[in-house]
């Protein structure tokens, strides 16, 4: 006999077996139970949740002629007819199957009785992949149904199916399976097949799997074919081309620490020992999450994972800055989907680790609002040891000593304040400076232009600048250019909202003309008229140097 693949083997038969979607069985038994069968059912969910086998198990369970609690009785003649390829549960893929066509076949077959059964069951995997011409065959059908036929709509993509055939559906959204309840599954199928496994090679692999019974079933098959009957932990590490949680633990540090060098070694070590960079960028995205959530709500949020991993978790999440980590996943996050599209993967996970360690060459709002947190936590620190606060950031070139000049005599303002008892002054003081200044402010504008609006931008380049006026902002223009004056008035939402993220403060945006500037016949002809109505003894001249 053909090897059978393990999710094909353990693939569940009846209600009891599925796992993970308790409240989708129950509402499907209760139906059954009291014979309140629906014409049309929508299953939708992530890949490997049960979709298409709970349709199968409900298909089966409606025909028995003697359900028990509503699940199929597994001993009649129907049900051994209908296990397997049974006339009246009929199973179509949309991928393969996307044309009119094969609606109108299925619309001219369905009006034929069951031949053995009390229902004709049509199962349409993947029905999102249908064409809109093939939408509107079925939509009548689907409406109006003949009593004996029922249907079964399965899709990951539901936002892909028309209003219309939405709305003549029972929807059932699954949910990913937990990793305590894939970890439980696979012990029990290891088992069964023979084979002894260690508990963390388990979690892995439920942990990897997403979500997905049907992926945790095929890791695990390979796992079975590598390792024979022996599961270990470094195996499924090797398997899945990830790291270990060693190595997790030494890279987030490195973030956290903002030690680039370190950052680069691991990047450099993983790429080295043939690791997947793709898979290392999720393993260490999904870290970073459970480092937060430990920071954030506690050891009681990672009941999931084992108790040593989680209290290492706990203890490097109370070392970490929540707005670092939440940063630290946001850049990783759009690293992961520039990667698909770029033929230098090992550029862009060096390029996003240096950017996370180094967010004082960053001029956005969540870089800006890192840098005050590590000031915060600077001024803690030294305010607990009785030293007056001074922030020292590592300069990197001649912009850097500006800026770590400035946060510098931010903090030394401060200092005082903080010694008297009043440090949320002195952190006040030091956000203000941070991007308050009429300079700073328009060169960290101009930024923010040049990625999120380049024509805005463009524009803004021929202005001779701007300054903060009460709770408005005023961008100066010489009288030449009139025209782009009127240009950035009609974009004053857009830089409004962006003066927002630098400030924290909606700000209104007026555009004003600069006085003209003066040819020498001009200021002649201008002094002249001065003598002549003040007088000359009146007047003093005064140098421009002076």
């Amino acid at each position: 006999m053909s090897y059978k693949a393990l999710y094909r083997k353990w693939r569940p038969e009846f209600f009891r077996d599925v796992v993970g979607q308790e409240v989708i069985v129950r509402t499907l038994k209760a139906q059954i139970a009291s014979g309140h069968i629906a014409h049309a059912y929508l299953f939708t969910g992530p890949r490997g949740t049960g979709k298409t086998s709970l349709a199968k198990i409900f298909a089966r369970a409606i025909n028995c002629p003697q359900p028990e609690d509503g699940d199929a009785c597994g001993k009649c003649e129907l049900c051994a007819a209908l296990r397997g390829e049974a006339m009246d549960i009929i199973e179509m893929d949309a991928a393969s199957n996307n044309g009119v066509d094969e609606i109108r076949a299925l619309r001219e077959n369905i009006v034929f009785p069951p031949a053995v059964g009390r229902y004709k069951v049509y199962i349409i995997d993947e029905v999102h992949m249908l064409s809109q011409g093939a939408f509107n065959a079925l939509l009548k059908t689907l409406e109006e149904p003949p009593e004996h036929a029922v249907f079964i709509l399965a899709t990951t993509e539901v936002h892909k199916l028309p209003a219309t055939i939405l709305s003549r559906c029972q929807r059932f959204n699954f949910k990913s399976i937990s990793v305590a309840d894939i970890s439980e599954y696979l012990k029990k199928v290891l088992q069964a097949s023979g084979a002894s496994f260690e508990a963390q090679a388990v979690d892995l692999i439920a942990r990897s799997a997403e979500g997905g019974m049907r992926d945790a079933l095929s890791i695990a098959d390979m796992c079975l074919s590598y390792c024979g009957n022996q599961v270990s932990y470094e195996d499924v590490v090797n398997i899945l081309g990830t790291a270990d949680r060693d190595f997790m633990f030494k890279c987030a540090e490195a973030l956290i620490n903002s030690d680039a060098k370190s950052a680069l070694d691991a990047c450099a070590e993983l790429i080295d020992s043939g690791g997947d960079i793709g898979v290392f960028m999720r393993d260490i995205m999904s870290h970073l999450t459970d480092v937060l959530t430990a920071k954030l709500a506690g050891r009681e949020a990672l009941a999931a994972l084992p108790d040593d991993i989680a209290a290492r978790l706990c203890e490097q999440g109370q070392r970490a800055d929540a707005d670092r980590l939440m940063r630290a996943v946001e850049l990783l996050s759009q690293a992961e989907s520039e990667l698909k599209q770029h033929s230098r993967p090992r550029v862009i996970l060096s390029s996003v680790m240096a950017r996370i360690c180094t967010p004082r060459l960053e001029d956005d709002a969540q870089a800006l609002r890192d840098r005050i947190a590590t000031l915060e936590h600077e001024l803690d620190s030294l305010k607990a040891n009785g030293i007056a606060a001074r922030a020292q950031p590592e300069p990197a070139g001649e912009e850097d000593k500006r800026r770590a000049k400035k946060a510098e005599r931010s903090v030394n303002q401060a200092s005082p304040k903080a010694e008297k008892g009043s440090q949320g002054q002195a952190l006040a003081d030091v956000k203000k400076n941070a991007g308050g200044g009429s300079e700073e402010l328009w060169e960290a504008l101009l930024a923010r232009m040049r990625k999120n609006a380049m024509p805005v931008y463009m524009t803004l380049k021929s202005a001779e600048g701007g300054r903060r006026q009460d709770n408005a902002y005023i961008i100066m223009f010489a009288p030449e250019h009139e025209s782009k004056m009127k240009f950035i008035s009609g974009k004053a939402e857009i830089i409004s909202k962006e003066l927002e993220a630098l400030t924290g403060e909606a700000l209104a945006v007026r555009t004003e003309q600069t006085a003209p500037v003066l040819e020498k016949e001009e200021q002649d002809e201008l002094i002249a008229n001065i003598i002549d109505i003040f007088g000359e003894e009146n007047i003093h001249f005064k140098d421009s140097e002076e």
